[in-house]
């Protein structure tokens, strides 16, 4: 204040002195006294920032008014530089930062900031050392601590607690100069980020919170020590824990030296088996002592977006900067990716894109390879280690899946031996992997229910958790000793167990165990809910006063109690009189666990009484019902009536009208009143199938679509899942084999559009030969219809109903406009039914190129009917097919051995020198490199054959057959509708391998897709569409195998030499 006034003086004097404001003004100067005039004022204005009460508020992050002593004046000017913000539900006051940084800087210059920061040391000590419950303690007490000349180890603490810090160091950003020796904003950002990824992963495991000056102790997990072994020797990072895992790591490590191949673990398993508290275990372990590049990647977060591998590729590059020093370089990576993202417009690349894979952007996996393999080496470490969580939310998702395809083919397009990935799903994935089996070291893990030991450990260690003092050492041991069902040693139902034993009362827990250990002997997976057992016993038996307990129990049905209706409509069906339901209404009031009370009345808590409607309902399904038609009634009779709360009890007793009701709902209030009560009703429910379909803007989940009815499961389809109709999966979709199966065989039913295209698409031909030709409402209708067509032409003896529709819709069609798939599979019946036809498709198909959103490996099979069947567009097919070579993210073998071989026995293509696969020849131990060389060679080949044709040389008709033979010869994507087919069938998987041995010499997926797939790629489909024949109940599935067994006969043997007497072009 004392410098102010000086200024404010000399500035005064100045301005009296006539002789040098003239001088100002000749000079022109007149504009810089008025100036400092002005500055002076505003400087007269400020506030005192000496006061002791600014010190006071500046020294914390949020105050109250109480905490803060001083004059209505120097309270005042603290409330000027205040706003009001509300923290942990409660409004607090926070200074302005600009103007904390002012009071913090000039305490400092008076002298007056150690002092004050002094008297709390050992407070802020104190709360710093606990984690942070309390959002407003830790900040306050973090931004003292950073005003404080001592080192901060932020290792050392916990993720609240760092993100306490992060904000309290924002508060700080206008006094930088008092932190001169602290973690920057960047430093702590980055070990806040560090924190939040590995969080959930230490909450799932129970891994202890980080504090000053506390070890970190073992965190809760058990079992699974045969997984956990095999999994850090997969990884070979962490230290072996026995001889004997030393010399198996010694082993793979040896084996290892002969390959530059990456290393990839599928682990599979379904729910309750523990598969995700495993991967958090494994992750937690390798992420925690950061001593290797390290990437979780968890599908179910919504951050990730599968569809765009630029974008997991960004994700992956921010994680592996968190684990070591700030990188500039990884910095602006991340930057440039998001960038490209923005510029090009594809949030989703693969959605917009050609399909053809990364093109250009294979540069930024390039160099993003060529770093971290350098980054390896200087820190000596051994590998980077990619974990795949949750797979099975993308499994279902063919964009998905193809953007994490080019994500892993993108990473892997050269050797990178240091690559380490583990992925994990509820069933197995070989997509991340289809067409790369070579290029991977792949192993596999299926997760299965605990053996009893780890059984017994996990309880035990989870028990004395949970009840430190009073776990008795022999409860683990009877709680699972008899326990001869996999239910009940299943990771979920032991959890569930052992709270059920926290939370009995003391008296009563010795008896529990052995409760507990009875139903694990009695249980029957396949007709009793262990998991809905233990609840029972936890909820419903929990309540110690008898007259509570009969109140809770039907009462519970009732969402709310008031003494009233307790008194007055539920006492007769509890088995109380008047006064006892008085009593008990009193009684239940003090089971605050179970009620909340709300102005008289006790409502039930939701989500217990969800969890117990269902058990209630199966333990007397009469009195269930009674005590909802009681609601119902009470609710009627209400004045005013409150008629929606009476149809919610109606339909919680009987929902099969639900459909009716819910559409003469004109006003949705009944809708909106039902999905806040959704998790009353079972989600197989007519209620919640019903909600769910009306509300869904997307494609169910198969875990709800199979709940749905036959008519709500197509109604769904025809809403929301279109997307099921498309041709090309790679994977059997549960959702389209049971639309599929709803549908009736009988020939006199008409279909749709859409109901043709489920029947083509699951490869019931033979049924759809004999129904009239429906004509297509939609692209994905349109292209399943002349996919059909394609093969249904190929027979050339066939003549039905369907084709006879389909060749006047075909003659009606104008090409123009039409995407190139389409137009592809439109040749071979355009042109059997008309040359004109033929040319006018031909012709539009060389100047069309793939529309954006065909999904690549659809590619394939496109381009081997464009080479058997076009002329004009024969050069761009091999063009096209080049183009594909070149992707980047496209490796592995573009044909099979089979076609390998028709180019080499070809004179007029001089395929002669072509090596195959499968010899040290022919390169199988080159890998990528021979598979690029042989893909090459057969290029070369048809780009010779397909000039010399163009030229009319002499052997120009032979080499058209020849390239016709060799397109015929590979994969035409017959496999999705005969493994779909297949799933139709009420036989097991295993038992088609009988009669198919050289797919029972291997390990082959069961997935019918998959199987159809490697058989058709090694030309056994025949064989075995043929051998699934055999045995097969279901009259309708054996004539539309006969019929899929004919057309892929007739197309990989017979269709090129009928075709060729023809004179094909």
């Amino acid at each position: 204040m004392k410098s102010e006034k000086s200024n404010q003086g000399l500035l005064d004097l100045l301005r009296s002195d006539e002789h040098f404001v003239r001088r100002l003004r000749e000079l022109g100067e007149e504009q810089l006294l008025d100036s400092l005039a002005v500055q002076a004022e505003v400087e007269q204005a400020l506030p005192d920032v000496s006061n002791p009460v600014t010190l006071q508020a500046a020294l914390c992050i949020t105050f109250s008014l109480d905490d803060i002593d001083g004059t209505p004046e120097q309270i005042e000017v603290v409330l000027n530089e205040a706003s009001v913000q509300i923290s942990n539900g409660l409004s607090c006051l926070r200074l302005n930062d600009g103007f904390r940084g002012k009071v913090l800087l000039h305490a400092q210059q008076r002298g007056d900031l150690e002092p004050a920061l002094q008297m709390t040391e050992k407070q802020d000590r104190l709360v710093l050392a606990q984690p942070a419950t309390n959002a407003i303690d830790p900040e306050s007490a973090w931004l003292r601590r950073l005003l404080r000349s001592e080192p901060v180890d932020l290792e050392r603490y916990s993720q609240a607690q760092i993100s306490a810090a992060y904000r309290s160091r924002l508060a700080l950003c206008e006094c930088e100069a008092l932190l001169q020796s602290q973690p920057s904003l960047t430093e702590i950002r980055r070990q806040m980020q560090w924190l939040e990824l590995l969080e959930p992963m230490r909450l799932m495991i129970g891994a202890p919170l980080r504090r000053p000056g506390i070890t970190l102790e073992k965190d809760r997990f058990a079992g699974r020590g045969k997984e956990l072994r095999e999994l850090r020797s997969f990884v070979d990072e962490l230290d072996s824990q026995g001889a004997m895992e030393s010399f198996g790591r010694l082993v793979s490590r040896t084996g290892r030296m002969f390959s530059n191949k990456p290393r990839l673990m599928m682990i599979s398993a379904r729910g309750g088996l523990g598969k995700s508290t495993l991967i958090s275990k494994f992750a937690y372990d390798h992420a925690v002592g950061r001593t290797m590049p390290f990437a979780y990647l968890d599908f179910d977060s919504a951050v990730l977006q599968p569809q765009n591998p630029l974008l997991l590729l960004a994700e992956v590059i921010r994680q592996i900067s968190l684990f070591f020093p700030y990188s500039e370089y990884l910095e602006n990576f991340i930057q440039e990716l998001h960038k490209e993202v923005r510029i090009s417009g594809q949030e989703q690349v693969v959605t917009k894109s050609e399909g053809i894979g990364l093109g250009d952007n294979a540069a930024y996996f390039l160099g993003f390879r060529a770093w971290l393999r350098t980054f390896i080496a200087e820190r000596k470490t051994k590998a980077f280690l990619l974990i795949l969580d949750t797979l099975e939310l993308v499994q279902s998702d063919p964009r998905a899946i193809d953007g994490l395809q080019q994500f892993l083919r993108g990473l892997t397009d050269d050797d990178f031996p240091e690559l380490i990935v583990v992925a994990s799903g509820r069933a197995e994935m070989p997509e991340l992997w289809d067409h790369q089996e070579r290029n991977w070291n792949l192993s596999e893990m299926e997760l299965e229910a605990f053996n009893q030991a780890d059984a017994q450990r996990m309880v035990q260690r989870l028990g004395e958790q949970l009840l430190p003092q009073h776990w008795q050492p022999d409860w683990s041991g009877r709680m699972i000793g008899g326990a001869h069902s996999s239910a009940a040693r299943e990771p979920l139902s032991l959890r569930i167990a052992v709270e059920a034993v926290r939370n009995a009362e003391p008296g009563k827990r010795d008896d529990l165990v052995d409760e507990i250990a009875s139903m694990g002997e009695d249980c029957d997976p396949q007709s009793v809910d262990f998991v809905g057992r233990l609840y029972q016993k936890r909820i419903l038996e929990h309540i110690g006063d008898p007259y509570a307990r009969q109140l809770a129990w039907p009462g519970l049905v009732a969402r709310s109690i008031s003494r009233e209706l307790a008194r007055d409509v539920l006492a007769p069906e509890c088995g109380l009189s008047a006064e006892q339901a008085d009593i008990a209404f009193e009684r239940l009031r003090r089971e605050v666990w179970i009620v909340t009370e709300e102005g008289g009345v006790l409502r039930h808590r939701p989500d217990l009484r969800a969890r117990t409607l269902p058990l209630m309902r199966r333990h007397n399904g009469a009195l269930f019902n009674k005590i909802c038609a009681l609601m119902a009634a009470h609710h009627l009779d209400k004045k005013p009536a409150e008629p929606l709360e009476a149809t919610y009890y109606h339909l919680l007793a009987d929902d099969r009208e639900a459909a009716r009701i819910l559409d003469a709902d004109d006003s949705g209030r009944l809708r909106q009143l039902l999905l806040t009560r959704l998790e009353d009703f079972t989600s197989n429910s007519m209620v919640a199938q019903e909600l769910s379909v009306r509300q869904a803007s997307q494609l169910l989940p198969w875990t709800e679509f199979q709940t749905l009815s036959k008519s709500l499961a197509w109604s769904h389809f025809n809403q929301s899942g279109k997307a099921l109709k498309a041709m090309g999966d790679r994977r059997v979709d549960p959702r389209v084999v049971m639309l599929s199966r709803t549908f009736e065989a009988s020939s006199e039913r008409k279909c749709n559009a859409a109901e043709q295209s489920i029947l083509i698409k699951t490869g019931r031909w033979a049924e759809v030969r004999e129904r009239d030709f429906v004509p297509p409402q939609d692209l994905e209708d349109l292209r399943a219809v002349v996919f059909l067509g394609n093969f249904f032409y190929s027979v050339s003896w066939m003549d039905s109903r369907w084709n006879t529709g389909y060749a006047r819709f075909l003659a009606s069609v104008n090409p123009e406009g039409l995407d190139w798939l389409t137009l592809v599979y439109m040749l071979l019946p355009s042109y059997v039914m008309s040359r004109d036809l033929y040319h006018q498709i031909d012709a539009q198909l060389a100047v069309t190129m793939p529309r954006k959103g065909v999904i690549r490996h659809r590619w394939l099979p496109g381009l081997r009917v464009a080479l058997a069947f076009s002329t004009k567009s024969l050069r761009q097919t091999v063009e096209l097919l080049s183009r594909y070579q070149d992707d980047r993210s496209s490796m592995g073998p573009l044909f099979s051995n089979a076609e390998l071989e028709i180019l080499q026995r070809s004179r007029a293509l001089e395929g002669h020198r072509i090596k195959l696969r499968g010899s040290l020849l022919g390169g199988l131990l080159l890998g990528k490199d021979a598979d690029r060389e042989s893909n090459n060679a057969a290029l070369n080949v048809l780009e010779r054959a397909v000039t010399a044709i163009e030229h009319g040389s002499g052997y120009a008709n032979e080499a058209r057959q020849d390239i016709r033979s060799f397109a015929l010869a590979g994969f035409a994507d017959l496999a999705g509708p005969a493994g779909y087919l297949l799933s139709l069938s009420t036989r097991p998987p295993k038992e088609l391998l009988k009669h198919m041995p050289k797919l029972n010499a291997r390990k082959t997926s069961l997935d019918f897709i998959q199987l159809c797939r490697n058989a058709e790629q090694e030309r056994e489909l025949h064989g075995l569409l043929y051998g699934a024949q055999h045995g097969i109940a279901e009259p309708l599935l054996r004539d539309n195998l006969e019929l899929m067994e004919t057309v892929c006969d007739g197309w990989h043997f017979g269709l090129s030499e009928h075709f060729n007497r023809d004179q094909l072009p």
